[in-house]
């Protein structure tokens, strides 16, 4: 999952862009729900939010500060890898 947008300006295309990217793809990753948890600064991850307003709030406050620097965004589909051995396999084939 590309994460270089949340590092941009908020009032750049190029920060709106990637936050409809992502706001997308985690609907799509996560099987399309109604709503999702908002990684914005005010709702934490706590709040479940339409991808609308997921989307308007990342755009408006920007995303929570932990949530930005974690290294995977499993609320949102991103799949963490897991270390194994002398290899490195994905979530799924870890548990597969």
């Amino acid at each position: 999952m590309d994460k270089a947008w949340v590092w941009l300006p908020r009032n750049s295309l190029e920060y709106e862009q990637g936050a409809t990217k992502f706001v997308s793809d985690s609907v799509r990753s996560l099987g399309n729900p109604s709503v999702m948890f908002c990684p914005c600064i005010d709702c934490r991850n706590v709040c479940h939010q339409s991808s609308e307003t997921t989307l308007e709030h990342l755009v408006i406050r920007g995303m929570d500060q932990k949530y930005k620097r974690s290294k995977c965004w499993s609320k949102h589909g991103d799949i963490r890898d897991v270390k194994i051995g002398d290899g490195q396999t994905s979530e799924h084939e870890a548990y597969e």
